[in-house]
């Protein structure tokens, strides 16, 4: 569960680096 969390995180983080480029 804590992983998925994780794993979800990471790649919420991506997306907002990318937005914001």
């Amino acid at each position: 569960m804590v992983m998925m969390f994780k794993i979800f995180w990471k790649a919420m983080l991506n997306l907002a680096q990318m937005m914001n480029l």
